[in-house]
């Protein structure tokens, strides 16, 4: 299943993994990568804190949404890294002591996928443990939406379906002055 999630995502985000002017793909860079799914997780950190509902899907709150945005940019690296998640988390005979017993204490968990992700880009040139942080943070964002009872599918499934039709996600709208770079 992850696998099928994986692909889909980076099918739709293929945009994001090519030059903007010549079309040609992009070696993505890892550092960057873990640090825009960091940086999900302090947006959600700020809705949760607030208690603010999302800016782009205001009837869901703003911390369920970003948890969706760092699980979509996990699915990404996943699928652009060409990362078999269904046969990582398979072969994981534990968990890694950070991942267990999460507290009720939302930014500490946040901190401890942040950590993660650190971790994980420490792994970087060894494609068997860099796999392994990328499954391990997809099921923390995921047993971390759990235990929250947030709509984590639901939020990915509407985020998706937004994403698709974003000026600011179209070539045209990234060429353009003040447009995302990456």
């Amino acid at each position: 299943m992850l696998n099928e999630l994986a692909q889909r995502v980076h099918e739709a985000n293929a945009k994001w993994w090519m030059d903007l002017k010549t079309g040609k793909p992009l070696e993505r860079n890892d550092g960057e990568l873990l640090m825009l799914v960091t940086s999900e997780l302090a947006e959600s950190l700020e809705g949760h804190r607030k208690g603010l509902p999302d800016d782009k899907l205001p009837h869901r709150p703003m911390f369920e949404v970003e948890l969706a945005d760092a699980f979509i940019r996990l699915l990404d690296i996943a699928g652009g890294r060409g990362i078999d998640l269904d046969a990582t988390k398979a072969s994981m005979t534990t968990e890694p002591h950070w991942f267990v017993n999460f507290s009720s204490n939302f930014p500490e968990c946040l901190m401890r996928i942040t950590y993660m992700l650190s971790m994980t880009y420490s792994w970087r040139d060894d494609p068997a443990m860099f796999a392994r942080g990328i499954a391990w943070s997809i099921m923390a964002v995921r047993t971390l939406a759990y235990d929250l009872e947030a709509d984590l599918m639901g939020a990915f499934e509407e985020k998706m379906a937004y994403n698709a039709q974003r000026y600011d996600h179209s070539i045209e709208g990234r060429l353009a002055a003040g447009g995302k770079k990456y």
